[in-house]
């Protein structure tokens, strides 16, 4: 099977869509993850770093997220860094209302995050494919 035919699986978006003129309906969106071209995966270089010791110079071509955590019986604030790399055995699809991602969800559902989930899948067989989202307290 050629690289761009091979489909991991499909996402089907259902539900109303809930809109300031009324309730109309909006057919399914089919979301079809495929197999890309390059590898889009990413990751993890190492374990998360405090500020503290996080003194090396970031690697070109990187990512890494960042994230304060308070610790409440001593009144401390600690911010860690994760540093991430390109992953030639996975492809990364990012889910979520922003249009910089792979799958946009439409802006109607108020409490869909900018990035909402992404699914990693293996390239290779037996081409496993993992969910990963965040939940926040509202």
């Amino acid at each position: 099977m050629e690289e761009g035919n091979l489909v991991y699986g499909a996402l089907v978006q259902l539900g109303v869509t809930l809109r300031e003129t009324g309730n109309t309906y909006e057919p399914p969106t089919i979301m079809v993850l495929r197999k890309q071209k390059r590898a889009t995966g990413l990751q993890q270089i190492g374990p998360p770093r405090n500020s503290r010791s996080f003194h090396t110079k970031k690697q070109t071509g990187t990512h890494s997220i960042s994230w304060k955590q308070y610790d409440s019986d001593s009144s401390d604030e600690e911010s860690y860094t994760l540093e991430y790399d390109n992953d030639p055995a996975t492809d990364n699809f990012q889910f979520g209302r922003r249009n910089s991602n792979d799958f946009v969800i439409p802006q109607q559902f108020k409490f869909t995050s900018r990035f909402s989930f992404r699914i990693v899948c293996e390239r290779e067989p037996p081409h496993r494919c993992y969910i990963f989202a965040a939940v926040s307290q509202i």
